[in-house]
């Protein structure tokens, strides 16, 4: 079982370009005020969680009951920057918006690598108030080597319709366009189209070698228009 970084770093960004035709309107709208006023960070504007068909808290179960739990290995980090940028906003987060592994995805374990294509497995854990437990399980495969990769053609199309101006839609893509140009190998090609009213090729099929032709492209995206799908 392998990850590449490339593909990692692909799939987030596309997630966060189709992440913009949602609705629009902001989490920290409908939460409740929290007492006092948040104070502005430098850091960049974080994306709201996805809305998922069970918006509610996850009920707990006794594990003297149901001893087998299921779940999925999920890299997403919605819930953590959800919750800080609406805490500094003034607001409480949601709680059904809010799940506890997308907190510990957020930092990074630096978990041992296995020398081989398997993972290894570390599991620790503590004890919390009462007759609760908690348990750490993680798994950790072994770092791809990004020499060893093919070269790359890459086409990224962006939503830039007015819903990609509020924060943390088109900036944080653009962020992460820019964070992406700066990893990619000189043998890579990448070409931008953005959309609204109608789509616009900002950047044809463009080699790494010309790197601050695509940056400058990315600085093109702004914000205009309606979604025409």
């Amino acid at each position: 079982m392998k990850f590449r970084p490339l593909a990692v770093s692909v799939g987030l960004i596309a997630a966060l370009v189709l992440a913009g035709c949602g609705g629009g309107g902001s989490s920290g709208d409908s939460a409740q005020k929290a007492p006092g006023n948040a104070h502005g960070s430098a850091e960049p504007p974080a994306v709201q969680p996805r809305e998922s068909a069970s918006a509610s808290a996850q009920p707990e179960n006794d594990a003297g009951q149901a001893q087998i739990s299921t779940f999925a290995l999920d890299v997403d980090t919605a819930s953590y920057g959800y919750a800080r940028r609406t805490l500094q906003e003034g607001s409480w987060p949601e709680p059904a918006q809010v799940r506890p592994e997308e907190f510990v995805n957020s930092f990074r374990q630096d978990y041992a690598q296995p020398s081989d294509d398997g993972f290894t497995v570390k599991v620790d854990g503590g004890r919390l108030d009462g007759n609760r437990a908690i348990m750490r399980v993680g798994l950790q495969t072994r770092a791809s080597d990004n020499a060893a990769r093919r070269p790359a053609n890459l086409t990224f199309v962006v939503d830039v319709s007015g819903s990609m101006g509020e924060p943390g839609r088109l900036d944080l893509v653009k962020q992460a366009l820019h964070t992406l140009l700066d990893q990619l190998a000189p043998g890579d090609e990448v070409s931008i189209v953005s959309f609204s009213d109608e789509a616009k090729v900002l950047a044809t099929m463009t080699p790494l070698t010309a790197r601050q032709d695509l940056h400058a492209a990315v600085d093109q995206l702004v914000t205009e228009g309606s979604t025409n799908l």
